[in-house]
């Protein structure tokens, strides 16, 4: 009898992984194919070499009583209707994280590597992001600057995101928390995404402090997306069908990890508008915590 209850409790823990699994992929895909209708995210999604987007880890479901506040307080169509990150895949990983991401085509990652800085890649008229010195994953075989981040890690992280009028202070404009809280997510997907692909030890990583200027308001959209089933994620004339329009509430966040001693991370960040224009900047401090003796 108890070998029964054990392989049905079996069975039923693999249906349910499946289940999660498959749910975080059409997630995923329904949150690139959202912004590859607005014409200047899908200018920053253009296929380029060993591109990866996904859903953000920490939007995943099935989680557990971590990152709730990501997966599932702000995982609505009023909130977060959309969510992806996107990096160069770091040269030492050879495949993506885990299930419920979506990477570049074969065809992406296959084509040889270029000399410029994918992530310089911008639409035409739109100032760049700003970016490090260096390429995202710098060559192992330099020597590195004092305090630079180690070689071969994912140093830059990039992520579109949808905000919808819940997140408001003012009317129509995102409140200074929640921009806060965005530049932390994104800053912190650097550590995560790293840990993903085993670029960093175990130990988790917490923000010992942000700074953060608010440049100009951030502007929230109306709250419909892929999470209402209503974004199909086609485009008529430039326009997304499902309320966005050319990108109305969608921001681009900007993560780099720009130095690194011991068991402290520094790392910058910005949200930019559809124009490339600075809405607010940050700069934190990140803390490896120490492994239990």
């Amino acid at each position: 009898m108890a070998r029964t209850t054990t392989t049905t409790a079996t069975a039923a823990a693999t249906t349910t992984t499946t289940s999660l699994e498959q749910a975080n992929a059409a997630a995923a895909a329904a949150q690139i194919a959202f912004f590859r209708a607005i014409p200047w995210c899908a200018a920053h999604l253009a296929a380029r070499p060993n591109l990866v987007i996904e859903q953000a880890l920490s939007r995943r479901l099935g989680q557990g009583p971590g990152d709730t506040l990501v997966s599932r307080t702000l995982n609505t169509p009023e909130t977060v209707g959309a969510y992806v990150v996107f990096y160069e895949r770091p040269r030492a990983s050879a495949s993506s994280p885990a299930a419920g991401g979506a990477a570049a085509s074969n065809t992406e990652q296959a084509r040889p590597p270029v000399e410029e800085d994918p992530a310089l890649a911008q639409p035409q008229g739109q100032s760049p992001s700003p970016s490090p010195s260096s390429s995202p994953n710098q060559n192992p075989t330099q020597p590195q600057p004092q305090n630079q981040p180690p070689p071969g890690l994912i140093t830059q992280v990039q992520s579109l995101i949808a905000l919808g009028p819940q997140l408001n202070g003012w009317p129509g404009i995102c409140h200074g928390g929640v921009v806060a809280t965005l530049l932390d997510e994104v800053m912190g997907q650097i550590f995560a995404l790293n840990r993903a692909h085993g670029l960093l030890a175990p130990p988790p990583v917490m923000t010992a402090y942000l700074n953060t200027r608010f440049e100009r308001p951030v502007r929230t959209g109306p709250g419909t997306g892929p999470l209402t089933g209503t974004g199909t994620g086609r485009a008529k004339n430039g326009e997304g069908d499902d309320g966005h329009g050319e990108g109305e509430g969608v921001v681009l966040v900007t993560a780099r990890l720009v130095r690194n001693e011991g068991r402290k991370y520094w790392v910058e960040a910005d949200v930019r508008g559809r124009e490339g224009e600075v809405l607010a900047t940050g700069e934190a401090l990140f803390i490896m915590l120490r492994e239990k003796l």
